[in-house]
């Protein structure tokens, strides 16, 4: 009961915090005002259905783009139902929405303007918006290639369209994703069985609970409709929300699921015997023979079939996926992780937090002055993006082997795409002896033979060229605590886990000098929740994997409760990681490094 009580109080003052921070948020939507010149010939709007914008309003939102050097804007209507008008102020934040290269933009409004230039790049990505949820994609989508030149506005005169019972519900599970629904049930079951089994603690939730609209746009610019009524019957809407809430299954992506399903069964009629190579009597390293299986565990991703194994080097300490993936294992098994079915998640979680990758492009303030930086395995560009800003001026260009980086060059992130294996693109890169910067971020860990990596960005980098390089450390007594929950092993993604001691071997067999380590700065802290999540996820796998059997109804309902169950558990993840960030923050301890190494002739 004790543990009730403090989650009841804790939550009632989260709640309340919250509706403060929303209020900042939502005061902080600018109003549009009225205008009268024409809109220039460059700007389309793009409306939900049913919409229709009279000539004042588009001369209005045409003077305000302009005025404030505007690609792409969203138009907000005034007296949005209380409801989405708060769930906008969750997944936007205005205060940084514009200044901010990658920044949440799922938002539900009633038109965009968007001027020839974006639309143009858009190209086949573009249709027009049927529902809040293809409003709020699209806008997200849009912020890609828009940057820093999109931003929201309110328009006090425009009404609200009408919304169809489930599009809220539908809308909650694309702004949040898979926790939508826990969160929700945890939400609910806290404030009504609170209210009557868990004393003054409970009321106290409840009444937080039912305040925090009111308090988040109450008096706001949002002027959202019926916010009194809402609030004080807000379990009853949530409900009827919670009961809409649904993953946006569209046709078109069933129908890939199924193709999908049909793909998978072809590629593993032979098991999964064919997706490795003979097992390495010796260490890749330093050619030791006495090997032990350190780590031995599954895919607690994706859940694709197969056992992934781990050698340890009992000489240099080396730890090397042994079997390794082979090339068709590969195929299989980043199959539709950083596309295809899985690119929307993959991208949002690129996508939250900007961080790590500021703390990767300061590294070199004041050791270099690049003109022009390769980033190997760019991924969907996020670094490159957010570099910019660290680095005004400088051409940043991007290599990966999957169909991300050539959308980072189509959004703008980066200024050229490469798609390919580095070492095989080496040549022809070092030919046009440019780059004095080579960054390869959690990159080397993927690949098959890190000192070919290292061997090939001495071959392009000319004597003074720099290499950052930032990786999972397999010294961290993390991943003994968590053994192969532990997320940096990674299988079966990560090949290599090197350490600092073999990386610097490596670095100064190819001609590099390290200059700076970060051994404790580089940490992430994510350990308790990031092995907490695939130890639940272990317990109830995702149920729509198309190499997986269908879900049967029992085993969907375990895979909706658990998480709601384990949420108390994961805030308390969360909050350990948070807690012990400092003392992890050294050796031995942090979950990650980055070493800083310059070319010698």
């Amino acid at each position: 009961m004790a543990f009730w009580i403090f989650l009841s109080a804790l939550m009632a003052v989260v709640w309340l915090l919250d509706g403060l921070r929303l209020r900042k948020r939502s005061k902080a939507l600018p109003l549009l005002p009225r205008a009268e010149p024409e809109a220039a010939p460059d700007m389309h709007f793009i409306l939900r259905p049913g919409v229709i914008l009279d000539e004042s309003t588009r001369r209005a939102a045409a003077a305000y783009a302009q005025v404030h050097d505007l690609n792409v804007l969203v138009l907000l209507p005034a007296g949005l139902p209380a409801a989405e008008a708060l769930l906008n102020c969750q997944a936007v934040n205005p205060e940084d929405f514009r200044r901010e290269r990658i920044a949440s933009a799922r938002c539900s409004g009633e038109a965009i303007l968007v001027r020839s230039t974006v639309l143009e790049r858009l190209e086949e990505d573009y249709s027009p918006p049927q529902t809040a949820v293809d409003f709020a994609r699209l806008a997200d989508h849009l912020k890609k290639f828009a940057g820093t030149s999109m931003d929201l506005v309110i328009v006090p005169w425009l009404k609200a369209s009408p919304r169809g019972p489930r599009e809220l519900g539908a809308l909650m599970e694309f702004v949040f994703g898979g926790l939508a629904r826990p969160v929700m049930i945890m939400q609910l079951l806290l404030v009504s069985l609170g209210l009557v089994l868990i004393p003054i603690a409970g009321p106290l939730a409840f009444l937080s609970y039912h305040l925090q609209p009111l308090l988040a746009l109450g008096g706001t610019p949002v002027q959202s409709r019926g916010l009194l009524r809402f609030s004080i019957f807000r379990i009853f809407y949530d409900l009827h929300s919670f009961f809409h809430a649904r993953k946006d299954q569209t046709a078109d992506r069933k129908k890939i699921l199924e193709e999908s399903r049909v793909q998978y069964q072809q590629l593993l009629a032979a098991g999964t015997a064919p997706f490795f190579e003979a097992a390495r009597p010796d260490c890749p390293i330093c050619g030791s023979k006495r090997l032990k299986t350190a780590i031995s565990s599954r895919d607690w991703i994706q859940f694709k079939p197969g056992v992934f194994k781990l050698s340890r080097c009992l000489d240099c300490a080396h730890l090397f996926q042994n079997p390794r993936l082979s090339i068709a294992g590969l195929n299989f098994y980043y199959k539709d992780f950083y596309d295809g079915l899985g690119k929307e998640r993959t991208d949002t979680i690129f996508g939250r937090g900007k961080g790590p990758y500021v703390a990767r492009a300061h590294m070199l303030k004041g050791q270099a002055q690049p003109r022009r930086w390769l980033d190997v395995g760019a991924g969907h560009g996020h670094f490159c993006c957010i570099a910019r800003d660290q680095w005004p001026g400088v051409s940043f260009d991007g290599l990966d082997l999957n169909q991300g980086v050539l959308d980072a060059a189509k959004f703008g992130w980066i200024d050229r795409a490469f798609c390919g294996l580095f070492p095989d693109l080496a040549e022809s890169l070092a030919k046009e002896g440019a780059y004095d910067v080579i960054s390869m971020s959690h990159y080397l860990e993927h690949t098959r033979d890190p000192e070919n990596e290292i061997a090939a960005a001495a071959k392009i980098l000319p004597a003074g060229g720099h290499l950052m390089i930032e990786l999972p450390d397999p010294e961290s007594r993390f991943g003994r605590w968590f053994g192969s929950f532990w997320m940096p092993w990674f299988q079966p993604q990560h090949q290599h886990m090197l350490s600092a001691r073999n990386l610097e071997q490596l670095l100064r067999k190819h001609s590099f000098e390290t200059l700076t380590w970060h051994r404790g700065e580089a940490h992430h802290p994510v350990d308790f929740v990031f092995s907490l999540g695939l130890i639940l996820n272990a317990l109830a796998p995702p149920p729509d994997m198309p190499w997986r059997k269908p879900a049967n109804l029992i085993q969907r309902l375990w895979n909706k409760l658990l998480i709601p169950l384990c949420l108390p558990l994961i805030l308390l993840a969360r909050i350990l990681d948070k807690i012990l960030a400092p003392l992890c923050r050294r050796p031995g301890w942090a979950n990650s490094y980055r070493v800083l190494a310059r070319r010698v002739a």
